[in-house]
């Protein structure tokens, strides 16, 4: 944005300064709101959803590595209330499901044609993939860059570069098939006949069938050519003002934020939101799919298992090999159970003195045997070292056409918070395995990509070693090329 300094603006926010964060809601609020809407789908969910992203902003502005990052950050922890306020409402759906975009709403003052455009363009869009749509709606209705995507979504540069562009290009062929179907029925009789009954609906599969048919038809491709702009298109919707904020927020706002009295409503809210990114100071998404080594847990299920047992549980020695010698026994098995009930013997009785020996006289008492000192306090226990954090891995594979849609590429970028020191990806399409491809690993992520692939379905696994620990995933997924990219 021109003539916005987020530079200044955050320094101001971590001084406590009030002017930081007015200035950053007069800069963004709208932006936010709007944002907000389209994933909430209402007006009062929005604005709260916008008033705790604010008051995060004023708590943790001191957590923020890149002070010039303000817009991104302040998108990604938008996007984390939304998830929040969505997952409270629905506890029973996927925060996937839940997080889809909404078309956004149009604001009355904007005019016919912003509405129309924001028609065309979000009913092309309904078949593409949530994530897609959220993708091309920062991109070019908020104007985000792909590094500021990336960082809203907390996925890397080059995920967002992938879905952006894979994004555009379904979409273009969308609007397209969508531009046709309503335009050309009356020109083409087999477009006629494959969209009798048609809803107005443009699910994948009608836009495959109807892509495949404007690709083979003359007349419906000429009528594509004529009609598609998507650069004009995308303009015009990117250009559609954004929804205003309610003006009773920023009151709100002030007093949550500065009111002495409403301190624990701040505490609440940062609370709430959890822990932020101690290397970026962003906000960790809701909705990204971990997978975790399981070692740890197992650990616990075997000490609670134990626990549960009894003090007197006991772990069984492995047999000993068939031949082998038995090992000698330890002082611990020489020892008496500490746990065996001890049974009082009866008092010795003098045994007979041996014939021919003179019974023994007991003596007069001599002195006190002097008394036994007490065995030596062993020194206290060094505390053992804080367990390492369990190794946590984000796993994410794509996969992208070739321009002639003959040949596709399969990606696969592994993120965790260890770094690797090795790691491989194998893929096989069909009954065709190709050998395993070395991982290329830039800090805690590693990345990998087989080429010159044909076929449909594709199975693929990965392993990668991080100290002490390796992770292994592997999964399956059926390539439908349209175009230059696919959707997995």
């Amino acid at each position: 944005m021109c003539g916005v300094d987020d530079r200044a603006l955050v320094a101001a926010l971590v001084a406590g300064d009030p002017r930081g964060l007015e200035g950053a809601y007069r800069a963004y609020a709208d932006r936010i709101y709007t944002y907000c809407r389209g994933v909430l789908r209402d007006p009062d969910a929005a604005a709260d959803a916008v008033h705790d992203t604010f008051v995060l902003a004023s708590q943790r502005a001191h957590q923020l590595r890149g002070p010039a990052r303000l817009r991104s950050w302040l998108y990604a922890i938008a996007r984390n209330e939304c998830l929040r306020l969505l997952r409270g409402r629905a506890r029973g759906v996927p925060l996937e499901a839940a997080g889809q975009m909404s078309a956004p709403e149009t604001d009355p003052v904007g005019g016919m044609r912003a509405a129309e455009i924001q028609e065309l363009v979000w009913a092309a869009a309904a078949g593409l993939n949530p994530g897609d749509r959220e993708v091309f709606d920062l991109a070019v209705r908020h104007e985000l860059p792909a590094q500021e995507i990336g960082e809203a979504l907390g996925i890397s540069v080059a995920h967002a570069h992938a879905r952006l562009s894979r994004a555009r290009t379904q979409l273009e062929r969308a609007l397209g098939a969508l531009l046709v179907a309503r335009t050309g029925t009356g020109d083409c009789p087999e477009l006629a006949g494959l969209l009798k009954g048609w809803d107005g609906e443009l699910p994948a599969l009608v836009r495959k069938r109807l892509s495949r048919h404007i690709d083979s038809c003359e007349v419906c491709g000429e009528r594509r050519r004529r009609q598609l702009q998507p650069a004009a298109l995308f303009a015009a919707y990117a250009g559609a003002p954004f929804l205003v904020a309610p003006v009773e927020l920023w009151p709100r706002l002030q007093l949550t934020s500065f009111d002495p009295g409403h301190a624990p409503v701040r505490e609440a809210i940062t609370s709430r939101a959890g822990r932020f990114r101690s290397d970026t100071g962003f906000p960790r998404p809701l909705d990204v799919r971990r997978r975790r080594l399981a070692v740890a847990g197992v650990s616990a299920v075997a000490v609670a298992a134990l626990l549960a047992a009894g003090t007197g549980a006991m772990i069984a020695p492995e047999a000993p090999l068939a031949g082998a010698p038995e090992p000698p026994p330890t002082a611990a098995a020489l020892a008496p159970s500490p746990t065996a009930t001890a049974t009082p013997s009866p008092p010795a009785t003098s045994a007979p003195a041996a014939t021919g020996a003179p019974a023994a006289t007991p003596g007069p008492a001599g002195p006190p045997p002097p008394p036994v000192p007490p065995p030596p306090v062993p020194p206290p226990a060094s505390p053992s070292p804080p367990a390492p954090a369990p190794l946590d891995v984000t796993v994410d594979v794509r996969a992208a056409c070739s321009v002639s849609s003959e040949e596709f590429a399969v990606t696969v970028t592994v993120t965790a918070n260890q770094e690797p020191v090795s790691g491989e990806f194998a893929v096989r399409v069909g009954s065709t395995a190709w050998p395993p491809v070395p991982l290329g690993i830039s800090g805690n992520e590693a990345t990998a990509t087989v080429r010159g692939l044909r076929g449909s379905q594709v199975e693929w696994s990965v392993a990668v070693g991080f100290p002490g620990e390796r992770f292994q995933d592997s999964g399956r997924f059926e390539v439908s090329c349209e175009g230059p990219v696919i959707r997995g």
